[in-house]
């Protein structure tokens, strides 16, 4: 080894830094520019409850930072203010979607735009009910309640197409760390029917949700199901350092 390779090592190191703070920041950038140019749903807009320039900038320090899956890059992110079909409405919905590819931007654009002019032809009484932008999705597709009065905004629901393609080794890793959790064995040992079947994979997780700086796998454990309802014990694993990271009671209905 010469004696220069330590030094080229080293300024290969701050390199590949510098690189990483790079593409973060255009990542969050994205997402900004998205939260500064924030579509609104019609029926908000008749309500006469736009948001201002000052409650954009408010709205957009409550949302948490987004971090593309793998080495996967936001080509574009789109954000809706969407309604809660009330009139006068009580919540709005904020819709967060992002492509990794032109494609998948158009696609999004397109199926905005065909919503957008169902709207405008069918608005003609506030009798009638307009849709939503729910059926839209993206590469990666957030929604949290934003209450604008109280400006708070509730935490993300992520999906995505791709959320349950976690490989064999994934997941072995991941029911492995969750299988020696004492919180998971003592849940599973105190549920009202052992014939609900072991944790369920649900598929990923983003760290915003995941309460954690990386992507990590949720599972989910039936406690309590009668056939219609009941409750489930959530947990998030964190692949990579093998570590549980989060965890909650959530409601359960049948679908």
């Amino acid at each position: 080894m010469s004696q220069h390779e330590p030094g080229k090592q080293l300024e290969s190191s701050k390199q590949l830094e510098s690189s990483k703070q790079l593409e973060s920041s255009e990542q969050l950038e994205q997402v900004t520019r998205a939260l500064a140019s924030i579509d609104v749903h019609i029926r908000i807009r008749d309500q006469g409850l736009m948001i201002d320039e000052a409650s954009q900038a408010k709205l957009a320090a409550l949302v948490p930072t987004l971090v593309p899956f793998g080495s996967r890059r936001y080509h574009h992110v789109w954000a809706v203010l969407d309604w809660d079909h009330r009139l006068p409405s009580q919540q709005f919905f904020l819709r967060l979607h992002a492509a990794y590819t032109a494609d998948m931007h158009n696609e999004i654009c397109n199926a905005r735009d065909t919503l957008l002019e169902t709207m405008r032809v069918d608005n003609l009484y506030p009798e009638f009910d307009l849709p939503d932008f729910s059926e839209i999705t993206g590469d990666e597709s957030y929604l949290a309640i934003y209450d604008a009065e109280k400006q708070e905004l509730g935490e993300f629901q992520f999906s995505s197409p791709w959320r349950r393609n976690v490989s064999d080794a994934q997941a072995r890793i991941g029911t492995h760390v969750l299988e020696q959790s004492p919180s998971y064995k003592n849940a599973l040992e105190n549920r009202t029917d052992a014939a609900l079947g072991p944790a369920m994979l649900l598929g990923w997780l983003p760290p915003c949700s995941a309460h954690t700086d990386r992507w990590a796998l949720e599972f989910w454990l039936l406690t309590r199901f009668d056939g219609s309802s009941g409750e489930a014990h959530v947990f998030v694993v964190d692949v990579d350092s093998s570590r549980l990271t989060h965890e909650y009671v959530a409601e359960v209905q049948a679908s």
